[in-house]
C-alpha cells in the first residue's frame, strides 16, 4: 500500500473515530440538554469545560506534544514510562486541588453547587490517562483502536446519562457519573491493548528533547492558561441560560466543522514528524491538508448556516435562540481551519514560532474578553474568540516566510480534483478488500 493511500487511510479511521462522537454526540445533546433545559445544561456544560481545561493548563498536553513529535522516531518504551508518570503526578494534583478547594472556586466564580464540582475533579483522574494512550496509539500510526475507544465511550455515556439522568432521575450528577464510568471502560480497553504496541529500543535524545521544551511547554501552558482564563471570564459575566445557549450552539458548529481539522493534524503530525529532514515532502503534504481543511471547512459552513437552524427547531426548541451564536461561530472555525500550521511548525521542532502564536492569541483573548464580553454577553465572547484565533494564526502565516518549506494555502481547481480522485481510490480498495 503506498504512503499517500495508506495516509489517506488512517485519516478516514480518525475522521470515522469523531464521526461517531458526532452522532452520539448529538443524541446525547438532544437528550441531555432538553430534558434539564438551558439553565442546567449550561451548569454541567461550564463544570466539565472548567475541569477539563485544568488538564492544560497545568501542563498535561505538552505530554501530548514530545509524545506526537518524538514517538514516531525512538518507539522508546522508557520514553513511554516517563510520560506516564508526568502523567501521574499532575492527574493526582489537580484532582486534590480542585476537590479540597472547589466550595471557595465556586464562590468566585460566582456560581452555585459545589458538591458538583467535586464530583466532577473525578474526571482529572480518568480523562488524563485516556488521552495519553490515545496519543501512544496515534503516535503508531494505529488510529483503529482510537476509533473502537471512541465507539466504546460513545455509545456507554450516551446509555448511562440516558439511565442516570432521564430514568433514574440522577439529573446533573448523573451526566458526570455517566462521563466518569464511560471513559474508565474506555480507558480498560486501551491499557489491555497496549501489548499489542512494538516498542523499540532506541535512544532518547534528550538534547532533542530539550530543544523542543524549552518552548513547547510554555507554549502548552500559554494555550491551555487562555482557554481557563476565557472560562473564567465566561463564568464572571454570562448567566448560567447564557451559557446553555452558547454550549448548544458550540457543540453543533465544533462536531461539524472542528472534525476535518483535528482529524488532519492529529494524523498529519506523527506522519510527519518522522520525515522532518525530507522538506519537500514536508511542503507537499502540509498544503495539500492546509487545502483541504479550508475547502471542507467553508463547504460545510455554509451546510450549517443553511440547516442548523431546523435542527433546533426540531430537535433543541427551547435554544432556537442560539442560531444567531451558530452563524457567527462560522467564522471562528473556517479562521481555525489554518490549524495544520500548528502541527507544520512543531514537526519541525520550531516552537518558538508555536509560543509567539499561542503569547499572541493569549493577550487577545485578555484584551479582546474584558473588552466585549461584560457589554456583549455571548456575542462579545464569539467575538472575542473570532479576534483570538485570527490574530494567532496570522502569526504563524507571517513566519512561512522564515522557514525552509514552501507551503500553499489558497486552494486551485487542481488540487480539488486531486482530492476527490485520491478519496476515490481510498474508497474503492476499501470496497475491493471487502469483497
Amino acid at each position: 500500500m503506498s504512503e499517500k493511500i495508506q495516509y489517506l487511510k488512517s485519516g478516514i479511521f480518525s475522521y470515522s473515530g469523531r464521526v461517531i462522537t458526532i452522532f452520539s454526540g448529538l443524541v446525547y445533546t438532544f437528550l441531555i440538554a432538553n430534558y434539564l433545559g438551558p439553565e442546567k445544561y449550561g451548569l454541567v456544560s461550564y463544570y466539565i469545560s472548567f475541569t477539563l481545561g485544568l488538564i492544560g493548563t497545568f501542563g498535561i498536553y505538552y505530554f501530548g506534544g514530545i509524545i506526537s513529535v518524538f514517538m514516531p522516531r525512538w518507539k522508546s518504551r522508557r520514553f513511554f514510562r516517563y510520560n506516564f508518570v508526568g502523567v501521574f503526578v499532575i492527574s493526582v494534583l489537580l484532582f486534590l486541588g480542585l476537590y479540597v478547594f472547589s466550595d471557595d472556586i465556586v464562590f468566585r466564580l460566582g456560581r452555585s453547587n459545589y458538591e458538583l464540582l467535586q464530583i466532577t475533579s473525578f474526571l482529572l483522574l480518568v480523562i488524563p490517562f485516556t488521552l495519553f494512550y490515545t496519543w501512544i496509539f496515534s503516535s503508531f500510526k494505529m488510529f483503529g483502536k482510537n476509533l473502537k475507544f471512541n465507539l466504546i465511550v460513545a455509545v456507554l455515556n450516551l446509555s448511562l446519562a440516558f439511565l442516570l439522568v432521564v430514568i433514574l432521575g440522577y439529573g446533573l450528577f448523573g451526566v458526570v457519573y455517566a462521563m466518569i464510568f464511560s471513559n474508565i471502560c474506555g480507558l480498560v480497553f486501551l491499557a489491555y491493548h497496549l501489548k499489542g504496541l512494538k516498542f523499540l529500543n532506541a535512544p532518547i535524545d534528550f538534547l532533542e528533547l530539550k530543544k523542543y521544551s524549552i518552548f513547547g511547554i510554555p507554549t502548552t501552558l500559554l494555550n491551555r492558561i487562555e482557554n481557563q482564563i476565557s472560562l473564567v471570564f465566561m463564568g464572571i459575566f454570562l448567566l448560567d441560560n447564557e451559557l446553555g445557549m452558547y454550549y448548544i450552539a458550540f457543540k453543533i458548529v465544533s462536531v461539524v466543522l472542528s472534525t476535518p481539522i483535528v482529524s488532519l493534524s492529529e494524523v498529519l503530525l506523527p506522519y510527519m514528524s518522522g520525515f522532518s529532514t525530507d522538506k519537500r515532502k514536508i511542503s507537499r503534504y502540509f498544503s495539500l491538508t492546509i487545502k483541504f481543511s479550508l475547502i471542507v471547512t467553508m463547504i460545510l459552513s455554509v451546510l450549517v448556516i443553511l440547516f442548523s437552524k431546523y435542527v433546533l427547531i426540531l430537535l433543541f426548541p427551547s435554544y432556537v435562540g442560539a442560531y444567531v451564536f451558530i452563524v457567527l461561530l462560522t467564522v471562528l472555525f473556517v479562521i481555525s481551519s489554518l490549524d495544520p500550521l500548528h502541527s507544520l511548525f512543531m514537526s519541525l521542532n520550531r516552537m518558538d514560532v508555536v509560543a509567539r502564536s499561542k503569547l499572541a492569541s493569549l493577550m487577545s483573548t485578555i484584551v479582546f474578553g474584558l473588552l466585549f464580553i461584560p457589554l456583549f454577553g455571548v456575542y462579545g465572547l464569539i467575538l472575542a474568540q473570532t479576534l483570538s484565533v485570527f490574530v494567532s494564526r496570522g502569526v504563524l502565516v507571517y513566519y512561512l516566510r522564515y522557514i525552509d518549506v514552501h507551503v500553499e494555502i489558497i486552494p486551485r481547481k487542481r488540487d480539488v480534483l486531486y482530492f476527490c480522485d485520491s478519496l476515490k481510490t481510498v474508497f474503492i480498495l476499501k470496497f475491493n478488500r471487502g469483497k
